[in-house]
């Protein structure tokens, strides 16, 4: 997909953070916020995940964090980066959580657009060739 948008593709890669109304900053996806995401099974990017309030809070909170504020959470800490965002949640708005959606879902729709389908890609090249 990405050949047939390379535009929406660099767009992707070269994005900066986004400043919101509220003044909540929304930060590029990098590998290292999507691996957090994958972690707390981000409902923006597990289809698993039932899409709610709840599910949602790990996402803001990693999307609207400093770098240095992410750093130290992995896989044996999880539930501590669910902590944390529930506290910071305890300070953020309705309005907050509208408009860090609205952001969340433009910005992860221009990845999917993008991202190429390495299950796809994968099957086609692991098939094994056969004589016959």
């Amino acid at each position: 997909m990405a050949g047939e948008n390379p535009k929406s593709a660099i767009d992707a890669i070269l994005e900066d953070d986004k400043e919101l109304k509220s003044g909540l900053r929304i930060f590029p996806i990098t590998l290292g916020r999507y691996a957090l995401l994958e972690l707390v099974k981000s409902p923006l990017i597990d289809k698993d995940t039932k899409f709610s309030t709840i599910s949602l809070i790990p996402t803001f909170y990693i999307m609207t964090r400093e770098v240095s504020e992410l750093k130290g959470y992995n896989s044996r800490n999880i539930e501590q980066l669910e902590a944390d965002a529930m506290e910071w949640a305890e300070n953020q708005t309705i309005q907050d959580s509208n408009e860090i959606l609205d952001e969340l879902l433009q910005k992860f729709n221009l990845v999917q657009r993008v991202k190429p389908d390495v299950a796809e890609d994968t099957k086609k090249k692991d098939r094994p060739q056969t004589d016959g």
